[in-house]
């Protein structure tokens, strides 16, 4: 008779840099997976969270940069630390990412060219690119080794020392990063949807730039591989964060 492993009930923490800028995808998959979850949204004026109250946590983008000398920054930039100091599986996502990086010892700088929307300046998709050390990674298991992204970023992560480069972009290398065992950060939007592209091409300045009907038919044109992709990223994190409860737990 086959041996059942009982999975002990986990809880995730969306936490929001921007109003404008939701969780999308990312809400959809911890229903799949029958994870609760609770959001908060910092540029409302929500506090953060204490952190262990959580088995993973998800910190999305904004408009703000991660180097900012601000209340608000700074008290994230702590929290992340703490985060990574107490071993919680962390996803960051753009700024989250770019906060991720810089509180595990690595700096900023201004992108080579600031990706933003679907294409690059000669009409190519964005894509990242494993690295070998993204194709042995768990995040990345079942992932194509090369993965379309939307992007909406003016600053990269300059990794040092103890951050490991999983994928990488032809404009901006630094792309998809990992530090310790359970945080990582993806500078790409996997979690965007076809809603969420229209608001944000409505009401995002970068974007404005673009033209918007081009922008919301070239998304929609890919978005069924580009959510796949996204799922296959979201799921591994899961199931990592929840081998790591499992193992806290003495399961």
């Amino acid at each position: 008779m086959p041996i059942r492993i009982l999975l002990i009930p986990v809880r995730a923490i969306i936490i929001k840099n921007a109003i404008r800028e939701g969780a999308g995808l990312i809400e959809n998959v911890l229903t799949d997976e029958g994870i609760a979850w609770d959001a908060i949204d910092l540029d409302a004026g929500d506090p953060f969270p204490a952190p262990e109250k959580y088995d993973m946590i998800f910190l999305l983008g904004g408009p703000d940069s991660a180097t900012d000398d601000t209340a608000k920054m700074q008290w994230e930039r702590e929290a992340v630390a703490g985060i990574l100091r107490e071993e919680i599986p962390f996803f960051g996502i753009c700024l989250g990412m770019q906060v991720l990086g810089l509180t595990a010892g690595g700096s900023l700088a201004k992108s080579p060219y600031p990706e933003i929307g679907v294409r690059d300046p000669v009409g190519r998709l964005f894509c990242i690119t494993l690295t070998t050390e993204g194709g042995t990674d768990p995040l990345c298991a079942g992932l194509p080794a090369s993965v379309p992204v939307f992007q909406l970023h003016g600053e990269t992560v300059v990794p040092a020392r103890g951050i490991t480069v999983l994928a990488t972009g032809d404009l901006c290398r630094v792309q998809l990063i990992k530090t310790g065992t359970y945080a990582y950060g993806i500078q790409g939007h996997l979690e965007a949807t076809h809603d969420m592209i229209i608001r944000w091409a409505d009401e995002d300045p970068d974007l404005a730039t673009l033209d918007r009907d081009r922008l919301i038919a070239d998304f929609a044109q890919y978005e069924g591989e580009y959510a796949k992709n996204a799922r296959i990223i979201l799921k591994n994190f899961i199931a990592i964060a929840r081998e790591r409860a499992q193992r806290a737990h003495g399961r």
